[in-house]
């Protein structure tokens, strides 16, 4: 009796580690995701060269329509330097999750002109 009650605790304690795992599983495939979804709107924003002070927002459409982005230029002490943040929103159950990037770009200029 008493072996049997020793294995139903440890029974439901796998159990909740397995559906621990599957969680965090979901969890490191959304932040994958976001992280690489962050990385292309970086190098669409770096392609148009020295955007002036804004702030956009958009999705992703139906490839990841989960995910939502939002970018943020904004002047720096330095005239030739702005910031570039993105941030990637995605519903988690009942909770929001956020990841932000930034990144620094330059005004370009020409040497000998």
């Amino acid at each position: 009796m008493i072996a049997i009650g020793i294995l139903a605790i440890a029974m439901v304690m796998v159990l909740g580690l397995r559906n621990r795992a599957i969680d965090l599983n979901g969890y490191a495939r959304d932040l994958t995701t976001a992280s690489i979804l962050a990385e292309v709107k970086i190098s669409e924003w770096e392609l148009k060269g020295f955007p002036d002070p804004q702030e956009t927002t958009g999705d992703f459409g139906e490839q990841n329509p989960d995910f939502k982005w939002r970018v943020i230029i904004a002047p720096t002490l330095f005239d030739d330097l702005r910031e570039l943040k993105v941030t990637i929103t995605w519903k988690r159950g009942i909770r929001d999750e956020t990841l932000d990037l930034t990144t620094y770009l330059f005004q370009p200029f020409l040497i000998g002109g």
